[in-house]
């Protein structure tokens, strides 16, 4: 009953500290963008760090919560021999929290096999151009729009026979430098833990906002690394004008052009040709600050939260919970 009773505390944690993490995270975007800086601070990197930042806030929280303070707590002020037990309020709290993870992990393995078995199928059958550093470029012969950088562990590059047809080789070589931005920065990971996590409060809004800041970055990184600006908006023209090669939403990949976002062509051009007047040796901005910004007051909170009388207050919650 002592493992079953911290199984079921952990769990009901999860849930309820979940919970509490995306009503904050919500007021907190709320708050954000009344002041009318949600979109304006910082460069489209830090933006895109920003919003996956706040999207995997109340995951975050909910781990650290039921597995860095509840579990702990329960195992240094539980009685070892406990005469308490699962009441039918604390074990409805807990298999919702059971199955909320089930569903993550579920999604993150379906994205990593769906992934996975994508690229084994299109290797099959597609021919090897070359190698943008360590990450092979394949064309595949098929009709349609297809620039992607597929996978998150062992990635590759596809690019359809029509799209190697339509672009010349300055505007190709264009297209992989941004394909290869994508993975350095590994965004197809971070789609697949934002697929994992819910959050029933302004998704989609926020993935699209997500998705549409990493499409501006990796098109920076791209002209940081020695593409063509011009060469790189002439791409997307001609890209957007193809029509589109449908892959399933549970594959990871990075799009040229995104399906959900053909009026953002225009925006990302506008960018482009502003960064062909930039002078040279530019650089975009990072959003590895915003990690780091992000994790020096996390450590801070754990350090403070891991304290014995914050952990004698967290069972006090616990008894509070099990009785």
């Amino acid at each position: 009953m002592y493992w079953g009773l911290a199984a079921a505390t952990v769990f009901a944690t999860l849930l309820m500290a979940g919970i509490a993490a995306s009503a904050s995270a919500w007021l907190l975007e709320a708050a954000w963008s009344r002041v009318g800086r949600a979109k304006s601070f910082g460069g489209p990197a830090v933006h895109a760090e920003c919003v996956f930042c706040w999207r995997m806030l109340p995951a975050a929280a909910a781990v650290f919560a039921s597995c860095g303070i509840a579990f702990p707590a329960f195992l240094r002020f539980e009685p070892r021999h406990t005469s308490e037990t699962i009441n039918p309020f604390l074990g409805a709290i807990a298999m919702a929290g059971f199955a909320m993870s089930v569903v993550a992990l579920f999604r993150i393995a379906r994205g990593a096999w769906a992934g996975l078995h994508c690229m084994r199928y299109w290797r099959t059958h597609a021919r090897l151009l070359g190698m943008c550093g360590a990450v092979p470029v394949y064309e595949l012969d098929i009709a349609g729009s297809l620039v992607a950088a597929v996978g998150a562990f062992r990635p590759a590059i596809f690019i359809s026979t029509a799209v190697r047809a339509a672009l010349s080789e300055a505007e190709l070589s264009a297209a992989i430098l941004h394909e290869a931005a994508h993975l350095e920065v590994h965004d197809n990971l971070k789609r697949i833990l934002l697929r994992s996590v819910p959050m029933p409060l302004r998704r989609r809004q926020a993935d699209r906002s997500w998705s549409i800041a990493c499409e501006l970055a990796a098109d920076a990184r791209a002209v940081a690394a020695h593409a063509s600006a011009l060469e790189l908006a002439s791409a997307l023209i001609k890209v957007g004008r193809l029509s589109h090669t449908a892959i399933p939403q549970s594959v990871l990949a990075s799009h040229l052009v995104p399906a959900d976002q053909p009026s953002s062509i225009a925006m990302r051009v506008e960018r482009l040709l502003a960064l062909s007047n930039a002078p040279s040796g530019y650089q975009p901005g990072s959003g590895w600050q915003v990690l780091l910004y992000a994790a020096l007051p996390a450590a801070s909170l754990a350090c403070i939260c891991l304290q014995p009388s914050t952990l004698a207050a967290a069972h006090q919650w616990i008894e509070k919970l099990v009785s």
